[in-house]
């Protein structure tokens, strides 16, 4: 896969995650531990960087 739909995916998820995890409810925990696993393996499938404070200033950028 292309490094940039890689990023774009990841970020995607990444939105996601965040989201879920300001709705701060204890029983979405899982869900957001596994978001995050997909992520990563996604990430090192891919053999693409792409940290998290990029992604949380792209999306504050946004």
């Amino acid at each position: 896969m292309e490094e940039k739909n890689v990023k774009k995916i990841s970020l995607r998820l990444y939105k996601v995650q965040t989201q879920l995890e300001a709705l701060n409810d204890e029983k979405l925990k899982p869900i957001i531990k596994e978001i995050e696993a997909i992520d990563k393996d996604l990430l090192k499938e891919n053999n693409v960087k792409f940290p998290i404070k990029m992604k949380q200033e792209i999306l504050d950028f946004l």
